[in-house]
């Protein structure tokens, strides 16, 4: 992401597979295209804020000092990661500076209000929110992230 300019468009489909683990098959049409572009004015506004350099350089110095840092740093590298599921690990809790993991649980929660603003009338009664793997963190190969943006 450093350095990159985000695509300025890209259809709201191929955005929700890329940055969103599963998404229900009743999210389709004006649905998808609403969600897409509320999911990318949140990882936009987080994305793009300075802090988030800090964020992730604390977080790969965090991951490189878990118990099984190797195995840790290279899943993330190769397979991307949730920072909401990083959150929850050891050596997030004790690695990463609170200021930093309040970040990351301001942008998981705006993350997941867009998702039920814009799926609250597709819900059913199976599962709630999935987790989000956000822009710069879907995708994620040797550090570099990519990014995308729904047009209106």
């Amino acid at each position: 992401m450093y350095g990159t300019t985000l695509p300025t468009s890209t259809a709201a489909d191929v955005y929700l597979s890329q940055h969103v683990k599963s998404v229900p098959s009743t999210v389709t049409g004006a649905v998808a295209t609403s969600l897409a572009t509320a999911l990318y004015s949140v990882d936009q506004k987080y994305f793009n804020d300075k802090e988030w350099t800090t964020v992730y350089s604390h977080m790969w110095s965090a991951a490189a000092k878990a118990t099984n840092a190797p195995d840790v740093v290279a899943s993330m590298a190769v397979n991307g990661y949730s920072l909401d599921d990083q959150q929850e690990a050891k050596w997030w809790k004790d690695n990463v500076p609170d200021k930093d993991d309040k970040w990351v649980s301001s942008y998981v929660s705006d993350w997941r209000k867009a998702w039920q603003d814009n799926t609250a009338a597709t819900k059913t009664s199976k599962g709630g929110a999935p987790k989000c793997t956000g822009m710069a963190i879907a995708g994620v190969a040797a550090g570099v992230a990519a990014g995308v943006i729904v047009a209106i």
